[in-house]
């Protein structure tokens, strides 16, 4: 499993767990990559994918926000 994918799951089982839930404004790339110990483009590529999956928006201004509202 690539660093990425390890990420983008902890995220979102957070996310789905509601332990970090709607509307919350996430770490920035800087600080989750100090948390997970990887590179910025790791954790870019990681929102990338939760962004996909509508699970956060990025703001630009304002940073990485939880989307996710439990519903289908």
């Amino acid at each position: 499993m690539f660093l990425y994918q390890k990420v983008y799951s902890q995220l979102k089982d957070q996310i789905i767990r509601g332990e970090t839930p709607n509307g919350t404004i996430l770490p920035s790339e800087r600080e989750l990559g100090e948390i997970y110990h990887v590179d910025r483009t790791t954790i870019r590529k990681a929102f990338q994918i939760l962004s996909e999956e509508n699970l956060v928006s990025k703001h630009a201004g304002k940073g990485t926000i939880v989307t996710y509202t439990g519903q289908p």
